[in-house]
């Protein structure tokens, strides 16, 4: 291989390795997008389709876990166009979005962007118990809900840049989530007071109203 071609190569390294994966700028995006979320309809202050939310009483805050990053990184490398088989006890949820310019900016605000739009739902849709019925999950907000599931304390997301045409650059967004959510027939979370019902071991932060 030449020095041209070298250079080239070096050059697309480089350029992938500044986009497909998240900073630490990019997941403190997502990290602080969900925990803002769950934090909000722990104290009792989240509005969705005009009405204040009952407050939570189990909440938890999420943390960021390497073990689930690399297999979110892993599974977004490939491009993904569905969701992956499923895991136990592991959630996940999912974005594509295409960016006619392509910078470093556009993937570390990509985690905000996916949390923003999979909150949307709640806004979109609403939800008029805690429950999770069939019909509820079908109503269009089941990313939405695996963000607020009560008991899920863990998250580690990936990001790969997959394609590049006339319409700009496709990237793919994978969250996966500890333990999963969106079980039917389960709480989202449970209404009552701010933290009077945070797990064994774990203690209220008062200024979030999350069982930490």
């Amino acid at each position: 291989m030449n020095c041209y071609f070298r250079l080239i190569c070096l050059l697309i390294f480089s350029f992938c390795e500044t986009l497909c994966e998240f900073s630490e700028t990019g997941k403190n995006y997502i990290l602080s997008r969900h925990n803002y979320l769950r934090s909000q309809i722990a104290l009792g202050k989240y509005v969705a389709g005009n009405s204040t939310k009952p407050s939570a009483s189990n909440m938890m805050k999420l943390i960021w876990d390497t073990t689930l990053e690399t297999t979110a990184q892993d599974y977004s490398t490939g491009c993904p166009t569905g969701h992956s088989a499923s895991r136990a006890n592991i959630g996940e949820n999912m974005y594509w979005w295409t960016s006619p310019v392509v910078t470093q900016t556009d993937a570390e605000l990509l985690g905000n962007r996916s949390a923003n739009l999979w909150e949307s739902e709640f806004q979109r849709f609403g939800w008029n118990g805690n429950l999770l019925t069939e019909e509820l999950f079908n109503s269009g907000i089941g990313h939405a809900t695996q963000m607020a599931w009560a008991t899920t304390n863990k998250i580690g997301c990936g990001i790969s840049k997959c394609s590049s045409d006339s319409f700009g650059t496709q990237y793919v967004v994978v969250c996966l989530y500890s333990p999963a959510g969106n079980y039917i027939g389960m709480d989202i979370y449970k209404s009552g007071e701010t933290c009077s019902n945070c797990p064994d071991g774990t203690n209220c932060e008062s200024s979030t109203g999350l069982c930490v």
